[in-house]
């Protein structure tokens, strides 16, 4: 009975680690509008601009069966090298004015600070997209990222100056997705 019960409970407890282990899955809201099945839908892709070498689109999600729709901007990274593949993130519309408000407080707070540690802060969306900077003890300087997927190849650096340029071009996709 006991040699029983203890293959129930090792039985139970690999079956819980299991499912703690399992990949975790990533969808933006746009990403469940457009998984829809048993409806007709309509995309619309619309270029926003250009930040470095990622493209920034407008899509809009219509379902013609009931008129409803979804809008959320994608951003798409070219793959380095031999690859067809592009590294892909996508801002669900209520993610946008998170992510600005994120980058302006990392503009106006981290610029000016020498953290004695590593320092790293970052803006995550439910589609696996972050936005964020660290403080490169080397260069004495704050290194900003954008990160298209959980991939460092997905990754696309760049400077403080180069930051407002950044912020145009998102506080223009947030006019176009009202």
């Amino acid at each position: 009975m006991k040699k029983l019960l203890l293959i129930i409970a090792i039985f139970i407890i690999s079956l819980s680690s299991y499912g703690q282990s399992a990949k975790e899955t990533h969808e933006s809201n746009s990403d469940k509008f457009a998984l829809k099945t048993g409806v007709l839908l309509q995309k619309n892709i619309s270029e926003i601009g250009k930040f470095k070498s990622i493209s920034f689109d407008l899509i809009e999600i219509i379902n013609l069966t009931d008129k409803s729709k979804v809008k959320s901007i994608r951003l798409k990274l070219p793959a380095a090298g031999d690859y067809t593949i592009d590294y892909v993130g996508t801002i669900d519309n209520d993610e946008v004015d998170g992510l600005i408000k994120s980058l302006e407080l990392i503009k106006s707070n981290a610029i000016t600070i020498a953290p004695p540690v590593y320092t790293e802060v970052s803006y995550k969306c439910r589609s696996g997209f972050q936005s964020g900077a660290y403080y490169d003890d080397k260069e004495k300087a704050w290194v900003y990222y954008l990160q298209m997927e959980y991939s460092k190849k997905s990754s696309k650096f760049f400077a403080a100056t180069e930051l407002d340029e950044l912020l145009t071009l998102l506080n223009s996709a947030k006019s176009k997705l009202l």
